[in-house]
């Protein structure tokens, strides 16, 4: 907090001291009636929130909004962590001073500070009509916009605001309120504000399909195949984090569940194409990043290292075929080398390969083509026959498979710089 902060701070403990106690007593009697309506915690026995609920009727009919305002960073350790008490109270404090005296006059405000953050109930006592709801939520957008610029100004505090749906059941309260608050836990889960820091809890049609069940199956088949293929893979990443993160109708449990769904299809569809791994180490593993992540970031980190682990398993995988194919044509090359209609395009059939990717895969492993390793193999067998002395020309070169006399004269001079007669006579 800055200089007119705490100068801020001095202040408001004056008035404070020197306030009509009847006044403070009225002030702490709403802030409890709202806690305990808010609450429904499960510590308070049933008597006492019955009295309480029923003590908070005079609250009335018509139609009511919550504000929700918390901060996106905290001063200082103590605060962060929800130690610094006394500091934390004054901050609220000053907000609360914001909010009332920005929203003063248009409506009822019973503002609390619940959970470490503040809560203000707005009250329309003659309900609002639909032209009335239309213009509501820019008009008081507006206003958390004065009280976000005002706070920032003077008091250095960063605040973001939620802003819930318009009720009349003055009992839905709570549950709205909860709402609410997993909506900011969720976003302080994912470290993900809106730009002007106000979210409208407008909740969507109820029937309506969610994003993460929309987009996730075919983000998978897509993922996988990338995986399978050893392709760039962050983009489809980049889409995957970006839909958890644009779901803002779900709990940080629920986006926790989703997580792991998505994790448990990606492995599906990875073995559905034939990729092998540890399955039971990795879904453990998933379980223990999902219930020990403190921040969105660290699941994401996950699924970016186990993504990476699998393309590097696809990648062995890929090369142990290749390897496997390889060595099929080179004992199919051997076992075929005096025909002389031995060719690339039958090589390739036999590895089932086409003959493009076959001649990829020598240039790979050799530096040439499967033409010139027939052409290479045929020429070193023939001279170690010929070196051999036994059989004649003619015999070493229908045994090489080079199809007629004259042409393996020709290529085996061309290689050696001597006939195959001159050769063979030499190296008796």
């Amino acid at each position: 907090m800055n200089q007119k902060g705490r100068e801020k701070c001095t202040r408001l403990d004056e008035k404070f001291r020197t306030m009509d106690k009847e006044e403070l007593v009225r002030r702490l009697i709403v802030r409890r009636n709202m806690g305990m309506l808010c609450h429904c915690s499960a510590e308070i026995d049933q008597s006492t929130l019955l009295y309480f609920s029923v003590n908070n009727m005079y609250l009335g009919s018509g139609d009511y909004i919550i504000l929700l305002f918390a901060e996106t960073s905290s001063h200082s350790k103590a605060q962060d962590e929800g130690m610094d008490v006394y500091s934390r109270s004054y901050t609220y404090t000053l907000i609360q001073e914001e909010v009332m005296s920005i929203f003063g006059g248009h409506y009822t405000i019973y503002p609390c500070e619940l959970d470490g953050r503040l809560v203000a109930l707005i009250q329309f006592h003659y309900g609002l009509m639909e032209p009335q709801r239309e213009g509501l939520l820019h008009i008081i957008s507006e206003h958390l916009m004065q009280v976000h610029s005002r706070c920032k100004k003077e008091y250095d505090i960063n605040v973001f605001s939620y802003i819930s749906e318009v009720f009349s059941d003055i009992s839905l309260l709570s549950s709205i309120y909860h709402k609410l608050l997993s909506l900011v836990t969720l976003h302080q889960f994912e470290n993900h504000f809106s730009p002007d820091g106000i979210f409208s809890m407008n909740r969507p049609d109820a029937s309506a399909p969610s994003p993460i069940q929309n987009d996730m199956s075919g983000y998978t088949t897509e993922l996988s195949n990338l995986i399978i293929a050893g392709q760039d893979t962050s983009f489809i990443i980049d889409k995957v984090l970006k839909t958890f993160i644009d779901t803002p109708y779900i709990s940080t449990d629920e986006l926790r569940k989703g997580f792991g769904e998505f994790y448990d299809s990606l492995s599906k569809e990875l073995r559905l194409r034939g990729l092998r791994f540890n399955e039971t180490l990795f879904h453990e593993e998933m379980i223990q990043a999902v219930m020990n992540a403190k921040h969105f970031t660290e699941l994401s980190d996950w699924l970016i290292d186990f993504i990476n682990h699998m393309k590097n398993v696809a990648q062995n995988k890929h090369q142990l075929a290749a390897t496997s194919k390889y060595r099929m044509a080179l004992s199919y090359i051997d076992e075929n080398i005096a025909d002389p209609m031995l060719s690339v395009r039958d090589i390739a059939e036999v590895v089932n390969l086409k003959s493009p990717a076959l001649i990829t895969l020598f240039k790979k492993n050799i530096n040439m083509t499967p033409a010139a390793y027939i052409r290479e193999t045929r020429l070193k067998k023939a001279a170690g026959l010929l070196g051999e002395g036994r059989l004649n020309v003619q015999q070493v070169s229908e045994k090489c498979g080079f199809g007629s006399t004259e042409s393996f004269h020709r290529i085996f001079k061309a290689a050696y710089g001597l006939s195959p007669g001159r050769f063979r006579d030499l190296n008796k």
